[in-house]
């Protein structure tokens, strides 16, 4: 970790992983958190960023 990222972890279940979308690195997370995304500039959180985000709140809140 360094001070000038955010590590956004993301539960999407059997997601492929990309470049972007990374295999989650994060320790201590809860087991479902399954990726990451590493944010270095507000650019990057674009709306891709906000659907796989969406997409992640929607799997862990199941209703």
């Amino acid at each position: 970790m360094k001070s000038k990222e955010i590590r956004l972890g993301l539960d999407l279940g059997e997601a492929p992983f990309t470049e972007v979308l990374q295999k989650s690195k994060l320790t201590g997370p809860m087991p479902r958190i399954s990726h990451m995304i590493i944010l270095t500039e507000i650019g990057q959180f674009d709306n891709k960023t906000k659907q796989l985000l969406e997409q992640s709140f929607n799997r862990t809140h199941k209703k």
